[in-house]
């Protein structure tokens, strides 16, 4: 055996102490999206009913309102995932950090204009034409739209910073999945609180007072967790003249530490860099490449109609309850707060399944489970109305089924090539929020307006357009996941034996490292 010694003498240690997040920060950090999952879990949810039934806007204006909304998100989204990789100001950036900033701006912008949002037109009186709420609202939902990107995309951006390690970088994901939830559970409970001091039956015009101190409690709410984000965050994501000398020091400190390495060691080290350089310079694809591949539009298409899915459920369910079914007001938020917690605890089980299934097996059982919701709630009669209860609950199943193996379809097909992933998810955002929007829109052009109570056709229309649409979505992403879609190639893993030790790594080249024992996992 060959060793080769540093300069110090062979009893000298090395001791280096791993550097962790610590718990205000993690906790801190959590809290950070909160405001962002307030707002949109009472935006999808009531948007449609608020509109239609509360203001008495036009189905077709609430769908242009609902349009406005999208595109501005879509428009706005790229330009703000390049801004927060840019220097704003050197002075401000080094003193606060960009990433907070474009926080900042953000929470600031969704504090002041959400009150707008769920509160009476301040621009409209009796004699105002019909555009005059289209635009007064649609403003409002535009700029919101804009601003709800900066908080949503500068705290994932600012996770690698604050997570010190792998582990911590989990602990901050699950802390903010838990936090999600609370904030939906705390919006669903709001809402039905607040109905409930209602002494009407259904949802109308009586109902504005309640959504406007809806909106005030998700405004306050939010903006104190913000408050507690800005406060206890560290944004170190640049480089000080200080920090290179130390940096140059704490290298030639290591040079001189004790350095006994064996020849095999090093000669597995330098390989493995070798290989790393080599595949990223294989896997790295510009967009006209993935515009090239075929499998990049299936995987747009996948995620498109599973965002569409979801989210058409969420936005059409309180109008199906109330005018199709005729459930009290309270019915629009205890459902979805159903459907809200069977799929955060469906999953978790998804984990678990993972480990015998694939992705594409479990996303396939997932569009069958929301067809087959999606039938029964077309068939459900009024008369038997509490039969929807248990499809209620599978429905939320079969969506967190479909949005997990979706998520993760995209990252199989993006693989090693983590440069250009930003495109490939950008696609995916754009194509998802611009279809939605448009989707919304054409329901809404042909919604049979109606003057007071919601007649008939508009009853079996809202049917449609809970089940019908939504079942089409999950059908179509069905069959191209289980007839065109299939898994793009991994790299083989390796097991091998360096000084009695297994290490794990990807294809190596052997040849050059005869030494080494090698055995495929």
């Amino acid at each position: 055996m060959v060793w080769i010694c540093g300069r110090n003498k062979p009893s000298q240690k090395l001791v280096h102490k791993e550097e962790r997040t610590s718990l205000k920060q993690k906790i801190c950090y959590g809290v950070g999206h909160v405001f962002n999952d307030l707002c949109i879990q009472a935006w999808f949810t009531y948007l449609i009913i608020f509109f239609n039934k509360i203001v008495k806007i036009s189905a077709k204006g609430t769908g242009l309102i609902f349009l406005a909304s999208q595109i501005a998100d879509a428009i706005s989204t790229p330009f703000i995932g390049y801004g927060c990789d840019k220097s704003l100001s050197k002075k401000i950036t080094k003193k606060y950090g960009n990433r907070k900033i474009w926080h900042l701006f953000g929470s600031v912008g969704i504090a002041l204009i959400w009150p707008f949002v769920f509160s009476p037109c301040l621009a409209c009186n009796e004699d105002s034409p019909d555009w005059v709420p289209v635009a007064y609202y649609g403003a409002f939902a535009a700029l919101f739209s804009v601003c709800w990107p900066m908080v949503e995309i500068s705290h994932l951006s600012l996770m690698p910073h604050v997570a010190k390690r792998p582990k911590d970088a989990v602990e901050l994901s699950a802390i903010r999945s838990a936090l999600k939830l609370g904030c939906g559970v705390f919006v669903f409970v709001v809402t039905w609180i607040l109905l409930g001091q209602n002494s009407e039956e259904t949802v109308n015009e009586s109902a504005k007072k309640q959504f406007t101190y809806q909106s005030i409690i998700v405004m306050i709410t939010g903006s104190f967790f913000a408050f507690i984000f800005h406060w206890g965050v560290e944004d170190v994501d640049h480089g000080t003249a200080e920090d290179e000398e130390n940096k140059e020091q704490s290298q030639k400190s290591s040079a001189d530490a004790p350095l006994c390495k064996d020849l095999e060691k090093q000669a597995l080290e330098i390989e493995l860099q070798k290989q790393e350089r080599q595949k990223q310079d294989d896997v790295k694809k510009t967009w006209m490449k993935w515009l090239k591949n075929p499998d990049f539009y299936k995987i747009v298409i996948i995620y498109m109609a599973t965002q569409n899915v979801v989210n058409l459920n969420q936005s059409y369910f309180p109008m199906y309850l109330t005018e199709t079914l005729h459930f009290r007001k309270e019915a629009i938020a205890y459902f979805p707060l159903m459907i809200l917690i069977s799929g955060i605890l469906m999953s978790t089980v998804i984990k678990r399944l993972n480990k015998y299934f694939s992705n594409r097996v479990l996303f396939c059982v997932g569009a069958v489970v929301v067809i087959g919701c999606a039938t029964w709630f077309y068939f459900t009669p009024q008369s038997k109305r509490q039969m929807i209860y248990a499809p209620t609950i599978i429905m939320g199943c079969g969506n967190s089924m479909m949005l997990v193996t979706s998520l993760a379809m995209v990252a199989e097909i993006i693989g090693d090539d983590k440069k250009s992933s930003g495109f490939v998810y950008g696609v995916c955002a754009l194509m998802d929020k611009a279809s939605l929007g448009f989707i919304v829109l054409g329901l809404q052009e042909y919604y049979p307006e109606t003057q007071g109570i919601c007649g008939e056709p508009c009853a079996q229309y809202l049917r449609g357009a809970f089940s019908v649409f939504p079942g089409i979505e999950a059908l179509l992403a069905f069959l191209i996941v289980a007839l065109l879609y299939r898994k793009p190639p991994t790299n083989i893993k390796r097991r091998m034996t360096v000084l009695d030790k297994d290490v794990y790594t990807d294809d190596i080249d052997l040849e050059q490292l005869p030494y080494l024992k090698a055995t495929e996992v």
